[in-house]
């Protein structure tokens, strides 16, 4: 009687457990491609995970439609707490205010893991712009239309920016989109592009190598890496201000032990020194989070850029 209690003790322990728990195996879907920032982040976290969790941690890149492909990929993926999304709110916030034409819900399709990590944005420019401060390029672009166009590789937020920015000096500017951050800093060092707003840590890198020239950030203090770029606030620009975040999800019925699990592993990762270390250096401010702060984070985004896309018909420009 003794091992027949046992066995059905046993029995019900291996169920609860999560599939990653059978065949060690977790797959981190990222809709941008390899060497930018969502990329990175993940990685990071991979390397961590995989200890944690004593199994094989795949990054895979599914770069398209501002991380909405990988999006997708998550909605189909099974609900057994092997299959995750690293992503900006490019496909979770800004995808349901300008599409009205989108194939998930990110409410009803996706369960909160954790926030990762946040990240200021930044004005660039190539080399062979004149401008070497923001009021010089203010007045460079509006002496031609030609130098009005801007690329952003991180979906909405860093559009919606671009769109206020231009707003702001009383210059109409032309968005030009990337899939990702790499190639933008990419055109815009090789002058294929005249200016960009990008996630700051990945310009940093070229700005210190001269490739690049960062002439303001959207933080709300100057960066420590960057001592010398102002923000927007302190150009006269407070409503340019704020940034983004990167943040796990999981498809919405996989189990809530599971994603408690989830949460406390990359919680766990965010707060390991040379984590913390390696993401303060390159830009990031590590966070790690429960499952309802980021939900929370996510209902305060739409309410605070809602009405601003809407008004903006971010839709039509994308």
């Amino acid at each position: 009687m003794l091992m027949l209690v046992r066995a059905f003790t046993c029995a019900a322990l291996l169920a609860s457990l999560p599939a990653w728990a059978e065949d060690r195996s977790v797959r981190i879907l990222v809709g941008f491609p390899p060497g930018g920032a969502a990329d990175l982040v993940a990685r990071l976290v991979a390397e961590r995970m995989k200890v944690a969790l004593a199994a094989n941690v795949l990054v895979d890149n599914r770069p398209g439609g501002a991380g909405q492909l990988a999006a997708r990929l998550l909605k189909a993926a099974p609900a057994d707490g092997k299959t995750l999304m690293l992503a900006p709110p490019a496909p979770i916030v800004w995808a349901t205010l300008t599409n009205p034409a989108l194939d998930y819900d990110p409410q009803r399709d996706f369960a909160p893991v954790s926030l990762a990590a946040s990240f200021d944005l930044a004005l660039i420019t190539g080399p062979g712009v004149p401008a070497t401060s923001f009021p010089d390029y203010v007045s460079w672009a509006k002496e031609d239309p030609r130098r009005r166009n801007y690329g952003t590789g991180a979906g909405g937020l860093p559009h919606l920016f671009g769109i206020l920015l231009g707003r702001s000096i009383g210059v109409e500017l032309s968005h030009v989109g990337y899939k990702g951050g790499a190639q933008l800093l990419k055109d815009v060092a090789g002058g294929h592009i005249p200016a960009g707003i990008s996630v700051l840590a990945e310009a940093i890198p070229l700005h210190q190598a001269g490739r690049v020239r960062i002439l303001a950030t959207s933080g709300s203090g100057r960066f420590s890496r960057v001592p010398d770029v102002p923000t927007f606030s302190e150009l006269g620009l407070p409503n340019i201000t704020g940034g983004g975040w990167m943040a796990f999800f999981v498809p919405a019925a996989t189990p809530a032990a599971s994603i408690r699990q989830l949460s406390d592993v990359i919680a766990g990762a965010m707060n390991a020194p040379e984590v913390k270390e390696r993401l303060l250096l390159l830009g990031f401010e590590p966070v790690g989070s429960s499952p309802e702060k980021l939900a929370t984070r996510i209902q305060e985004d739409t309410a605070k850029w809602g009405p601003i896309a809407r008004d903006a018909a971010l839709a039509a420009t994308r």
